[in-house]
C-alpha cells in the first residue's frame, strides 16, 4: 500500500483519509467502485503463466499517471459503479464533518 501511495503523492501533496467500511456502507458506497481491488480477489490470482508467456510489468507510477490520464480524457459520464471526483470530493467532506 506504500508504493501505491508513494506514487499518487507524484500528483502533488496528498494525505490519505481512511474511512470507515461501515460508514461508506450507510453512504451507498459499493467496495467495487474503490480503488482497491483487495477485496474483489484479484490478488488471489497467480501470474506466473502469464509472466512465462512474456508478460512485463510497468512501474506502478507509469501505469498510475498512464490510467489519470485515460481518465482525464474521457468525455462520457463514467461508469455506475466507478467513484467520481465530485462523488469523492462530497463524500470525503461529509467523512471531515461526520469525525470527531
Amino acid at each position: 500500500m506504500g508504493a501505491l501511495i508513494d506514487a499518487a503523492r507524484a500528483y502533488g501533496p496528498a494525505t490519505p483519509v481512511w474511512v470507515d467500511a461501515a460508514w461508506l456502507s450507510a453512504q451507498r458506497v459499493s467496495f467495487d467502485s474503490l480503488p482497491s481491488l483487495r477485496l474483489s480477489g484479484y490478488h488471489q490470482i497467480s501470474s506466473t503463466r502469464a509472466v512465462t508467456e512474456g508478460l512485463q510489468f510497468r512501474s506502478l507510477a507509469e501505469s498510475m499517471n498512464d490510467a489519470v490520464a485515460w481518465w482525464d480524457a474521457q468525455t462520457e459520464q463514467p461508469a455506475p459503479k466507478v467513484l467520481s471526483r465530485a462523488r469523492e470530493h462530497e463524500l470525503l467532506t461529509a467523512w471531515r464533518a461526520h469525525s470527531p
